[in-house]
Parts: C-alpha cells; sequence; structure tokens
C-alpha cells in the first residue's frame, strides 16, 4: 500500500473514540459528532468496490481511471472526511429493488460525471471546501484543483489525499478542534488492507 495513503489514513484514524461505528456494509464512520444525527461523524470511509464495479464506471465515463484512484475504490468506495471538507466520488450501490443499500452512500462519480456536469477531457473525482477535484481521462495520476481564479495540480492521486489531509487536519487543530482523549481500539489495521 501507498505510503502516503497509509499516512493519510492514520490521520483520520487519530480522530477515533469510542462510538465509532463499522457499518454491515464494512463503512467505518469515526468521530461521532453530538451535535448532529445519528450517523453525524466527521469521517466516513466507504467499503470496498469490486474490479466489475470498476469497469461499470470506466465504462460508463468512457475512460480509464488512474492507478491510484483504482486502488482507492478498490479499498474504500469513497470517502467524506471533516465532516465533508473533503469528498472523494464512489459509486453508489443498489439492491435489487432499487434502494439504496444505506442510508450511508458517497457522491455518485457517474452522476457527478455525466449531462451537465461533464468537463470536457476530466472527471470530478470530488470535492474540496467548495472547490471540483479533477483527473485528466488520459488516465494519468495528476490531480487538479479547480478555482475560480487558480488551478492547483498534484503529481498523484495519493500526493493530493495526503497533503488535503494533512491541511485539514491542522486546521481544524488550530480552530481548537480537540481530537477525543477517549481511547478506542483501532478500528480497522491499516496494513491489513491488502
Amino acid at each position: 500500500m501507498d505510503q502516503k495513503l497509509i499516512s493519510a489514513l492514520s490521520i483520520l484514524n487519530s480522530y477515533k473514540t469510542t462510538e465509532d461505528v463499522i457499518m454491515k456494509d464494512g463503512s467505518i464512520l469515526i468521530h461521532r459528532l453530538k451535535t448532529a444525527s445519528p450517523l453525524g461523524y466527521l469521517h466516513k470511509i466507504y467499503s470496498p468496490l469490486t474490479i466489475k464495479h470498476l469497469e461499470k464506471i470506466e465504462s460508463l465515463l468512457r475512460t480509464s481511471l488512474s492507478r491510484e484512484y483504482r486502488d482507492f475504490l478498490l479499498r474504500f468506495n469513497g470517502l467524506d472526511a471533516f465532516n465533508g471538507e473533503i469528498s472523494i466520488f464512489g459509486l453508489r450501490l443498489r439492491e435489487s429493488g432499487g434502494y439504496f443499500k444505506s442510508t450511508l452512500q458517497p457522491n455518485d462519480i457517474i452522476i457527478q460525471n455525466l449531462g451537465r456536469n461533464q468537463k470536457d477531457g476530466y472527471i470530478q473525482i470530488g470535492t474540496y471546501k467548495e472547490f471540483d477535484v479533477l483527473m485528466a481521462k488520459d488516465g494519468s495520476d495528476k490531480v487538479y484543483v479547480i478555482d475560480k481564479d487558480d488551478i492547483l495540480e498534484y503529481p498523484s492521486f495519493y500526493d493530493w489525499l495526503y497533503e488535503t489531509i494533512s491541511y485539514l487536519d491542522e486546521e481544524h487543530q488550530n480552530n481548537a478542534f480537540k481530537k477525543s482523549q477517549i481511547k478506542a481500539p483501532l478500528l480497522f489495521n491499516i496494513y491489513r488492507l491488502f
């Protein structure tokens, strides 16, 4: 597993509390927010996709996903971190009856990239605050964060993920956001995700 992914997951895992939950589908909810709904958690890491799911995404979007983004989706079907300040899109999974498997689902990468949401030559893989996070449709690893006035470029998906999560962690710490002092068992062993 990529070291930057391991480091990013370690930061998210540092917020664990005794109220964290692993859902039936394998999604992980970290750091319950007391003022939010019953499923209000600071971080949500969704259960992994299969190769068939990735093939469906690539077929519908008519593109090849980058190696790192594919690897990420095979481990986690997207995530929402820091109460939605960063969101990585995944695939909404449906049961045979047409209902969502759970009320807990990532933003759908297909819906986000069809119709009027299409961006020539790019796919939107997530959001960071109010900015779009894009990858080129050529399958390269570069990630672009698009602001009205600026385009920030990162050499790879994992570089962007680690830098963004590190920055948000620091921002929350500087704004007096306190990690819980309660020690809880590790929700997941990041080294066993192979």
